[in-house]
């Protein structure tokens, strides 16, 4: 009769013991490390350039190359975002081909105002600037009067605010449109036109190229942004906008910015 209570008791303990290792809850596998949204992957962004605005993009004369201020940003910020930069040459304007996803973005110094901000997205700004009346040296006006009140003519490219800024000073029939930039300047050298109302951060290079023939004139506009430019809810609006701000603050935007633009893009901080 002991044996057999014994052999009872031992027949429930290891059927109890069974059961309790049959019901246990399996381990948790541990929490996945949260992903950065911030990491594109890998991923190829496609960057509209002219190659004809200098100092933002143009082509090296003795490489064929593309370089300028928007190759260096833009190779800087897909190092942080881990993405690959190309760089697609197309004309001006741009906002139509923005408008339908051709492309990811578009560089090319574009100015943020509300019209555009209609059809496209903008990034946070980069930079702040004013417009500039660039002439030749041997110019003979001082002033924003003294040019309107003259028959001077001014050279611009369609479609941008620096032409709107022309039409504003002296209308319709003293401003000559060109489909390159390099064209209107090449107009005012050889006398064609009489100004190129253009913005001050762009006339660097021009003015740099010809020291002795160019300058910088009287001030069109003040207080204007430049951005990038996206198709209507691009995803990389976000991880950009982070990109830009760590580079304003750690100082490597302003690096490229006074390699390219003879000035930081970061604001006084006394302003």
């Amino acid at each position: 009769m002991r044996k057999y209570k014994l052999f009872a008791i031992t027949v429930l303990l290891v059927g109890a013991l069974g059961l309790s290792a049959c019901g246990a809850a399996p381990a948790e596998a541990p929490a996945a490390a949260p992903s950065d949204p911030n990491d594109l992957g890998g991923r190829e962004v496609t960057i509209m350039v002219e190659n004809e605005y200098p100092p933002f993009n143009s082509l090296d004369p003795d490489t064929d190359e593309g370089i300028g201020w928007d190759y260096d940003v833009w190779r800087e910020i897909c190092n942080r975002l881990n993405c690959v930069p190309v760089f697609t040459e197309a004309a001006w304007p741009p906002f139509e081909m923005m408008a339908a996803g051709e492309l990811d973005v578009a560089a090319d110094g574009i100015t943020l105002t509300m019209p555009r901000s209609l059809t496209v997205d903008f990034s946070d700004p980069y930079i702040e600037y004013g417009m500039v009346m660039m002439m030749r040296s041997d110019n003979l006006y001082d002033s924003n009067e003294d040019f309107a009140n003259s028959d001077a003519r001014i050279a611009s490219q369609a479609g941008t605010t620096n032409e709107a800024a022309a039409l504003a000073l002296v209308g319709e029939d003293r401003v000559d449109n060109y489909g390159e930039w390099t064209i209107a300047v090449e107009a005012l050298l050889t006398g064609d036109a009489d100004g190129v109302a253009i913005d001050d951060v762009a006339a660097v290079a021009y003015i740099q190229e010809h020291p002795d023939e160019l300058e910088a004139g009287f001030s069109l506009t003040g207080g204007e942004f430049l951005a990038f430019v996206y198709p209507p809810g691009s995803d990389l609006i976000g991880p950009v906008n982070v990109a830009l701000q760590d580079m304003l603050n750690d100082g490597s935007m302003d690096a490229i910015c006074q390699e390219w633009l003879l000035r930081n893009c970061s604001p006084d901080p006394e302003e």
